[in-house]
C-alpha cells in the first residue's frame, strides 16, 4: 500500500495516511525502513552499539578482573573496588560492565 499511487492525484500515498490506515505509529514504519535499509547495505556498524569502544573485549577484561582479584589480599572484592583498581592500572571501563562481567 505504501508503494501504491493515488488514482486522483497520481502521487504515492503519504506516510501519515498509510500508518493511520494500518494503525501503526509512524515510528514503527521508520524503524522497519531503517532495518530494511541496513539489511540491504549490510553495514557492520548497524548491529553494533553506539559510543566509544570499551577496554578490549569482554574476555580480555575478565582476565584483567581475575588478575585484580588474584592480587588482592582480601577474599572478596566488590565491582566498585575492582573498577577502581582497574582504573589505577590504566584500564578505563564502566562500572556496569565490571559488575556484569563479575556476576556472569
Amino acid at each position: 500500500m505504501s508503494q501504491a499511487r493515488s488514482p486522483s492525484a497520481d502521487r504515492p500515498y503519504g506516510l501519515a495516511s498509510v500508518s493511520r490506515v494500518w494503525r501503526l505509529p509512524r515510528s514503527t514504519v521508520y524503524a522497519h525502513r531503517a532495518r530494511a535499509r541496513d539489511a540491504v547495505a549490510e553495514s557492520p556498524t548497524a548491529s553494533q552499539r553506539r559510543g566509544p569502544r570499551g577496554a578490549g573485549t569482554d574476555h580480555e577484561l575478565v582476565e584483567q578482573i581475575r588478575a585484580v582479584l588474584r592480587d588482592s589480599p582480601w577474599v572478596g572484592e566488590g565491582y566498585r573496588k575492582v573498577g577502581a583498581r582497574l582504573r589505577h592500572r590504566g584500564v578505563r571501563t564502566a562500572a556496569r560492565r565490571v559488575l556484569r562481567l563479575q556476576t556472569s
